[in-house]
């Protein structure tokens, strides 16, 4: 992390390594721990220092598709490539310190996707089921879940706006 400021934003460097070049001390009740790896938690500059250390590693993917937002990633593209890439971000994992947690990974086929030891443990869905950030991605029922849900929520707000409007005092 430190490394990735130094080399992207100099100017900051002298304050981010005087917070993070030593471990910080926490203490929870009577226990005391070090905190030693990534941004502490509710730093403001949390999230910037951490994608500033992943950004080079999301460059040197292959896929047609790479977003990320945050720890969250997301890859399109033939199986072929993404599996290539998830080599390749797993043999980056003790540089970064970041790893894989393959109980979190979909894969969204229209077919069946070959099996291939890179995907081991991910969630298969069809396109139907699938959203991203928590929207749907195609028509399906998921989409109809979500418009439903939608709907309601929508129906309750005018039913309070109109129904129950505030008294006067």
């Amino acid at each position: 992390m430190l490394r990735s400021v130094a080399k992207k934003v100099p100017s900051v460097y002298r304050f981010c390594h005087l917070s993070y070049s030593q471990p910080s001390i926490l203490k929870y009740e009577t226990r005391t721990i070090l905190s030693q790896e990534g941004p502490h938690q509710g730093d403001p500059l949390g999230p910037i220092l951490f994608c500033l250390s992943i950004h080079p590693d999301l460059e040197q993917q292959k896929c047609e598709l790479i977003a990320g937002f945050m720890d969250d990633l997301t890859l399109g593209g033939p199986a072929d490539t993404a599996a290539a890439d998830i080599d390749h971000i797993r043999g980056r994992e003790e540089f970064t310190g970041l790893q894989i947690n393959a109980s979190k990974c979909e894969i969204i086929s229209h077919g069946t996707v070959t099996q291939r030891p890179q995907f081991n443990s991910f969630i298969f869905l069809a396109p139907d089921e699938a959203e991203l950030l928590r929207a749907p991605l195609f028509q399906g029922r998921k989409m109809d879940d979500s418009l439903a849900h939608r709907c309601a929520e929508f129906n309750t707000a005018v039913y309070h706006c109109y129904c129950c409007p505030p008294t006067m005092h």
